[in-house]
């Protein structure tokens, strides 16, 4: 195994640390009343295994599907300006959990594959969002961008320091994204139809601040579009372009994209579950991960700041 997975100190989410020198970390955020176990099988497994991730950290970070989106894209910034500052150091406890990422047994992590890690910062970020996820994501960049806009500039490149540039410069790649909204049909629609359950789950979603938020006519989706879109017209920040890939049998969430955003990638047979989980005959999740490592070569101070 090229990693060892680590719990989180604050956070029900875990972490796979390289045995390397990390260089990339990279964090991937579920969508609503996901896991971070179970919305990215397999990629625990066939991800540590591959070479192009051996000088990654992947860090899957969980979060309640009940606060608004703003509040949990804080709650994000914060995790992702913490690994910024200080690494894996300042998120990960000093224990991790038996390979098998099932058993309740925690062990001690090894001195060796500390020492053996350096010291050095990260020198880039992935964002990976799923569904409501990259809602998330994309609201943490533009709460970002505006509070960057708001500092005082002085000199010409001291508007951003170090957690804005690794925030700012950070690559996105999106499953079956909510970013244009849900569909109040598919699976969703069928389950609040059925009779015997749709009392419970009519008041379950109606009181749920965060499903109301995915409403395809909510203030949340559609300022958070306009600004993610306003500001990509002014700024050359790489975060503020993302690109997404879906299932051609996507029923949740509308397929379709930010003008600013590459084209999307349709997958055949794969639905808004499946389009994110790769195993052995299906690696196009991991293939689609990678071509955002050549994504964030060169990427520096000189062209963050255009």
């Amino acid at each position: 195994m090229n990693h060892f997975p680590v719990s989180l100190s604050d956070n029900p989410g875990f972490a796979l640390l390289s045995h390397k020198p990390p260089v990339y970390a990279v964090v991937f955020v579920h969508g609503f009343l996901g896991h971070p176990r179970a919305t990215w099988l397999d990629f625990q497994n066939l991800a540590g295994g591959r070479p192009e991730w051996i000088a990654s950290d992947l860090f899957f970070y969980a979060y309640k599907s009940q606060d608004q989106v703003p509040v949990l894209a804080q709650g994000l910034e914060n995790f992702v300006a913490r690994l910024a500052a200080g690494r894996e150091g300042q998120v990960a406890s000093l224990y991790f959990q038996a390979p098998s990422l099932a058993s309740a047994n925690l062990l001690n992590a090894s001195p060796y594959a500390q020492a053996n890690r350096g010291q050095a910062p990260y020198e880039k970020l992935i964002l990976v969002g799923h569904s409501t996820g990259a809602l998330v994501i994309r609201e943490m960049i533009r709460s970002r961008i505006a509070r960057v806009e708001g500092k005082p500039v002085g000199q010409p490149k001291a508007k951003v320091d170090r957690s804005d540039e690794f925030l700012l410069l950070s690559t996105l790649r999106f499953f079956a994204p909510a970013h244009l909204g849900a569909m109040v049909s598919g699976k969703l629609g069928i389950v609040q139809s059925i009779p015997l359950i749709d009392r419970f789950l009519a008041g379950y979603f109606r009181s749920n601040a965060l499903y109301q938020n995915l409403q395809p006519t909510s203030p949340t989706v559609a300022s958070l579009k306009s600004a993610t879109e306003g500001f990509a017209e002014k700024y050359e920040w790489p975060a503020l372009r993302a690109i997404s890939m879906f299932g051609v049998h996507e029923e949740i969430v509308f397929v379709g994209h930010y003008k600013n955003d590459a084209e999307d990638v349709l997958v055949p047979n794969r639905n808004h579950t499946s389009v994110c989980k790769p195993h052995r005959e299906y690696l196009d999740p991991l293939r689609f991960i990678e071509e955002g490592y050549a994504a964030t070569a060169g990427r520096g101070q000189d062209n963050a700041n255009r």
